[in-house]
């Protein structure tokens, strides 16, 4: 992909600038502060001092380093505050590429390593996250994070009108702009993931539009935040909120209470909810019996959901209620790439390219997978190397594509998602690479099992199925129990390296069968992952439910 000249307009903080001079009297976000009747607010003019002013504090602050344009600065954040927003966008103003990591992460041996890998010159640590490094010394510069009031001293030393936040180095569209993570782990350690300054300009110009996020005339668009600002959702969240001249409300977690849910509408008159969908599904099914609720969620313009799907019969009652529930598609590489209409006819609930995105859809050829059960074709999503929210480097594969993984139905003129392909499935709360974890429990293990499948697709937590190594006699309730525990402990340090939603950490989550009892395809004899899904469907629905 050819490069642009070097131009400060190519910034997505130049679009952040804009906003601010354009909105500065508007709410632009309202923190959380553990209370249902009461958000403060955080006013454009406001925000714009705090950058401003931390981007003249870090410029200070990293000055004896000799950092040059488009070095790495790592930023390990809670995620909680708008100050980690604040730090994390001024270093990247001054022309450095943030790393960010969350507060998820599972150790400081894993965010070193990952900076490292990503060319890291400093480490901007939260002081509650700070602690590990005693016991892990790196040569690597540390600095604080500019507290909130911090940010609040520094923004006061001048009038708040005479700040000028922007970005202070010209970049090309196709400069790496942020460095943000995967949501699962591979052979123990998160992904890189590379955004350029063109797929943000992708966020803003067509992902977080007008058109994708409407609103009544007057009325500003406010949304809540879907979780950490330290990850890539939220954060692209609030720089397309405030590209918009919109606002974003805090929530006190991806599980948004309903007395919360009632809070956010009446106190901060939010406009729009993105959730994932089993978070929404725990909203739904209490409005069901109650009207107050009911009616908040009818008041919002747009219901949002992602992730995995929806639960039908949840899904049946908010089209059936008038909701204005849609669905949206997208990757952790790529941001979002599709959304279904707001509607209710059958045609609105399939998903269709969002103005500006070319994902393009590849016939499966491998027979296990060019069909379902029933005979549907399948075809995978993809992204060509050219397309502007497509991921730089090596995520390409030799045919030009960015490969998702994800499998698609076409229904009318659009596409349903139907599960994925490969060896990675999708938890509630982020992605499992099931081939790494799963040659790892065969080498651990490989003297006392036969094989291993990891399930748990759209459930909060991870299972083992294993088989024992030999067919006959089958193993007594106590064995099985023995052997559950053996695993466990042979895997206990890889499962440190896993974040949560991975680990597989008590005896309930491994099931043992015989050896031959794995359904297997008659090829290649590999285990059929959906097929075992189906066949421990009680078992997983007991104790992780997928709602």
């Amino acid at each position: 992909m050819a490069s642009d000249d070097a131009s400060l307009a190519n910034h997505y903080v130049s679009y952040l600038a804009a906003a601010f001079a354009k909105h500065a009297d508007a709410a632009v976000f309202r923190p959380y502060v553990d209370r249902t009747d009461f958000w403060p607010t955080v006013t454009y003019r406001e925000l714009n001092a705090q950058l401003a002013a931390a981007k003249e504090h870090w410029k200070v602050a990293l000055a004896p380093l000799g950092l040059t344009h488009g070095d790495v600065v790592g930023c390990w954040f809670t995620g909680r505050r708008l100050a980690d927003f604040v730090n994390s966008t001024a270093l990247s103003a001054l022309g450095f590429v943030p790393q960010f990591f969350g507060g998820y992460f599972p150790s400081a041996d894993s965010v070193l390593l990952l900076l490292e890998r990503g060319g890291g010159k400093a480490l901007v640590v939260d002081p509650s996250l700070a602690a590990p490094f005693a016991e892990h010394p790196s040569t690597v510069p540390r600095f604080s994070p500019l507290a909130p009031a911090e940010l609040d001293t520094l923004a006061a030393a001048r009038p708040l009108d005479e700040w000028a936040f922007g970005a202070d180095r010209a970049v090309r569209l196709d400069d790496v702009a942020i460095l943000f993570h995967s949501s699962g782990t591979t052979a123990g350690l998160p992904k890189i993931i590379p955004n350029t300054f063109r797929m943000l300009r992708s966020v803003l110009e067509h992902k977080f539009s007008k058109e994708q996020l409407p609103s009544r005339p007057g009325v500003q668009v406010c949304y809540n935040t879907i979780g950490s600002l330290a990850n890539i959702g939220s954060y692209q969240c609030l720089i397309g909120a405030i590209n918009l001249g919109g606002c974003v409300a805090q929530s006190s977690s991806m599980l948004i209470p309903p007395a919360e849910l009632l809070g956010l509408v009446r106190e901060c008159k939010i406009t729009i909810l993105v959730l994932y969908a089993p978070f929404l599904s725990a909203l739904l099914r209490p409005a069901m019996a109650d009207p107050e609720l009911e009616g908040a969620l009818l008041t919002l313009h747009q219901i949002t959901h992602t992730g995995v799907a929806l639960n039908k019969d949840d899904e049946d009652w908010a089209y059936a209620h008038g909701l204005n529930i849609n669905t949206s598609y997208g990757t952790t590489e790529t941001g979002p790439l599709m959304w279904s209409r707001l509607g209710s006819a059958p045609a609105d609930r399939a998903m269709r390219p969002i103005r500006g995105t070319r994902p393009v859809f590849l016939p499966q050829t491998a027979e296990a997978s060019s069909v379902d059960a029933k005979g549907v074709e399948l075809f995978e999503c993809a992204i060509p190397a050219d397309a502007e929210d497509c991921p730089p480097g090596d995520f390409c594969g030799a045919d030009g594509f960015y490969h998702t993984g994800d499998l698609f139905e076409r229904r009318f003129d659009g596409w349903v998602y139907r599960g994925r392909a490969g060896d990675w499935i999708r938890l509630q709360r982020g992605f499992c690479d099931t081939k790494s974890v799963e040659d790892f429990v065969r080498s651990a293990c490989k003297d006392v099992i036969h094989d291993v499948v990891v399930l748990g697709t759209a459930r909060p937590l991870a299972f083992w199925a294993v088989e024992v190594p030999r067919e006959a006699p089958p193993l007594t309730e106590e064995e099985k129990g023995a052997l559950k525990k053996e695993v466990l402990a042979r895997t206990s340090e890889f499962n440190k390296t896993l974040f949560q939603h991975e680990r597989v950490l008590e005896p309930k989550q491994v099931f043992v069968v015989e050896k031959g009892v794995l359904p297997r395809t008659k090829e290649k004899g590999n285990i059929r992952r959906a097929v075992t899904e189906e066949l421990f469907q009680a078992e997983l629905d007991a104790l992780a439910p997928k709602n």
